[in-house]
């Protein structure tokens, strides 16, 4: 790795501290300082024997790196067992018990410093072990399975304080110890923070996102005729096959047939076919072909049915001409299962033959193209896409276990790739951490993504995800270059319009984005929900507040509570305040501290800072305060730099976060390193001036980016309270006292 550049890799992160060390210090300050130095001594070499490396320190904080979970844990076990016997002959009231944390996650690696949620997570694990125990995250415990042979207990999805989701928690058992019953797992999806909003806005995998059954999904927003937009081009809805096999639980497969046929189809430029999320609205329906030509603005629809039997598959498939139900052809294909690519290739060049399409060469191509010559991963693979569509946490937990089933059978299967790449997006998106934590979640997709694209260089889904990973990384002309080879890889992919609307969204390219959500509308006439949160944010941004409100109110009426960040700005535009009003008391209620400075961090991959402008400009007319919980300091107590740097800088800080007051420690070099601990967390990053503001940067926190702020001198302050000073920034209001 070259000097200064950073590393970022998956690690087994171990957090550690002392229960009750307050009350030790209460009691004793120099006998437990002398205490806690002599364990440390004593237990270090436990660590490193293992392989660890201590990465930091906060009074009685500590932080392990190790390149093993395996070691990790072991490590943890010896540390607690040395602990034991070391507090065997000491007194109740003296006893010094660690609470041990463990996490595998994302990491970045700067030097000998190391940041990342993974670290987070971790220090949040860490409270909820019981003196004297050890707690593990599900992603430590996936990954050491049954290689050390030790008991755990499975506490569910615990809530944490100050922390919006819950986390899947193991505790490990003492020898002989019986696990409780086992608690209850919360399976709600809670309301995600203000930076969900931005992840939103960020990620759309291809493949569709959800699918919906209501016919009130049938009245878009968006709703011109097909014909008028590519005049000349036959176009085509592929309805759901019935299953006709004896065994029901091959609706699966009936479902993957239909799916590859899209998928295809949906590569052939001079066709125009209707997205999966559309046509799926009928699938278990009785209905006439016209109804669904008209509904759909198509000029041709297929139906029909897959048999499988044995190792025998048949499909029989009729496509029909919209305007007067006649049957174009009508065909009955049989295949044994090992062909079934084969199978799938003829029926589409039916298709083609049939609507006079001419195949360019790269079409012919990448039609020819099998996927995998493993039918074992195949099956898998079809397996894993039907549980996807789900969109649950059980759907996309199963759908990962099933894709990775399907390269472990084949590792030069692109689509499952990304299958993996699609399905980590949206568990990242929708805080699903009891499948993966986020970090790792975004990680993944992107190594899958990437992977996929080494495989099959025209997988129009991973070049989709790639490109809005970009965008939020501010790489806009590759995010644009990668989005729109998407497009022009799956030029009837509806998702891949939405994904490229939003790059070039934040791109500053506002007309042509429009173009592409209503193309994304045309292709998807019954959209999922969040189509219409996408619609009314180019919508915005090309100052079309009255067709804005309309999408983001249907978003709202169809999947509460919407997007009342972007529904907030349009009503501000269309002066209409009591309602932006109420939008901001939406998104307060959930998200205590949002702010504008809070929006413009978390937007500030848009290129156009008058873009960037005129949102936040909205949201302060909507009433969003400017620094969190509303506050206001007095410009004549605020510091100026040489303060700042007197009072921060080479300090140890104790004192309490809004809005409760929530205690929190923190060390800060002379250098501008830091490290702080909180209940639930412990955060490593670097601070620095900018004229007399404040900037942190957490690489776990904002997408990693810098958060600035202002202190301020509390007149009303006491050392007993530790709360002397005031630091304010997009994130918080700190009130604080040195420590010693």
């Amino acid at each position: 790795m070259a000097e200064g550049e950073i590393e970022r890799r998956l690690a087994a992160v171990v957090a550690i501290d002392v229960a009750g060390y307050s009350r030790l210090m209460g009691v004793d300050e120099d006998r437990t300082l002398a205490a806690l130095k002599r364990h440390r001594d004593a237990t270090m070499p436990i660590g490193e024997k293992h392989g660890g490396r201590m990465v930091g320190t906060a009074g009685d904080g500590e932080l392990w790196e190790f390149p093993s979970v395996t070691e990790a844990v072991q490590s943890a076990i010896e540390v607690q067992e040395a602990m034991a016997e070391r507090n065997a002959d000491v007194p109740d009231e003296e006893k010094m018990l660690y609470r041990i944390g463990i996490n595998l996650g994302d990491v970045m690696i700067d030097g000998d410093d190391i940041y990342g949620d993974g670290i987070n997570v971790a220090s949040r694990i860490e409270g909820l072990a019981d003196p004297g125990g050890i707690c593990l995250s599900r992603t430590v415990r996936d990954s050491i399975g049954d290689r050390l042979h030790i008991n755990l207990e499975d506490l569910g999805d615990v809530e944490v304080k100050n922390i919006a989701r819950p986390v899947r928690i193991f505790r490990v058992l003492g020898e002989g110890e019986q696990a409780s019953a086992p608690a209850r797992r919360n399976g709600a999806i809670r309301f995600k923070s203000v930076i969900a909003f931005v992840i939103v806005l960020a990620l759309v995998a291809g493949g569709g996102l959800w699918w919906w059954q209501q016919k009130d999904f049938m009245t878009p927003v968006v709703q011109p005729k097909l014909s008028d937009a590519s005049p000349g081009k036959p176009s085509l809805a592929v309805l759901p096959f019935a299953n006709l096999s004896d065994d029901k639980n091959q609706e699966y497969f009936a479902d993957g047939m239909t799916d590859d046929l899209i998928t295809d189809l949906s590569k052939v430029s001079g066709l125009i076919v209707i997205a999966r999320n559309s046509v799926f609205t009928y699938k278990g329906r009785a209905v006439k072909v016209q109804d669904v030509a008209r509904d759909l603005n198509v000029t041709h629809v297929l139906e029909g049915s897959v048999r499988r039997a044995g190792g025998k598959v048949r499909i029989n498939a009729q496509l029909i001409l919209a305007s007067t139900g006649a049957h174009l052809w009508a065909e009955k294909f049989d295949r044994d299962f090992q062909d079934v690519f084969a199978l799938e290739d003829e029926v589409t060049g039916k298709i083609v033959e049939a609507l006079r399409v001419k195949l360019t060469p790269v079409e012919k191509t990448n039609l020819a193209r099998k996927p995998t010559g493993n039918l074992e991963a195949y099956d898998l693979y079809l397996r894993a896409r039907q549980a996807h569509f789900e969109r649950t946490v059980e759907g996309s937990r199963t759908a990962l276990a099933l894709y990775e089933q399907s390269i472990a059978k084949d590792p030069t299967f692109a689509e499952a790739f990304a299958g993996i790449a699609i399905a980590a997006t949206d568990v990242w998106r929708f805080d699903f951490d009891s499948v993966l934590l986020g970090p790792i979640a975004r990680l993944r997709a992107f190594e899958a993504a990437q992977k996929a694209i080494q495989l099959d260089p025209v997988n129009a889904s991973a070049h989709a995800v790639l490109g809005l990973l970009g965008m939020v990384d501010g790489d806009h002309e590759d995010a644009m270059r990668l989005a729109r080879k998407a497009v022009k890889l799956a030029p009837n992919d509806a998702e891949a319009r939405v994904a490229l609307a939003t790059v070039l969204t934040y791109a500053g390219a506002h007309e042509e984005a429009l173009e592409e959500m209503e193309t994304a509308f045309r292709l998807s006439p019954a959209p999922p929900p969040h189509f219409y949160g996408f619609l009314g944010s180019t919508l915005f941004f090309n100052r079309l507040f009255d067709r804005a409100a309309t999408a983001l109110e249907k978003l709202r009426a169809l999947q509460s509570p919407g997007w009342p960040q972007e529904l907030a700005m349009v009503y501000a535009q269309l002066n209409r305040l009591q309602d932006a009003r109420r939008q901001v008391d939406d998104i307060l209620r959930h998200v205590s501290f949002a702010n504008l400075a809070y929006h413009k961090i978390l937007h500030a991959h848009q290129i156009r800072p008058a873009d960037l402008e005129f949102r936040i400009e909205s949201l302060r007319a909507a009433g969003l305060p400017a620094w969190p919980y509303n506050f206001k300091g007095d410009p004549a107590l605020r510091l100026d730099a040489d303060e700042v740097r007197e009072v921060i800088f080479g300090r140890a800080l104790r004192g309490g976060a809004l809005p409760d007051k929530s205690p929190f420690f923190e060390e800060i070099q002379d250098t501008g390193a830091f490290a702080r601990r909180e209940p639930s967390a412990l955060l490593t990053g670097t601070m620095r001036l900018s004229g007399d503001m404040l900037c942190q940067k957490i690489p776990a926190r904002l997408l990693g980016r810098e958060n600035c702020g202002y202190v301020y001198r509390n007149p009303k302050g006491t050392a007993a309270e530790h709360d002397g000073f005031i630091y304010v920034n997009a994130t918080a209001v700190r009130y604080f006292s040195h420590a010693r």
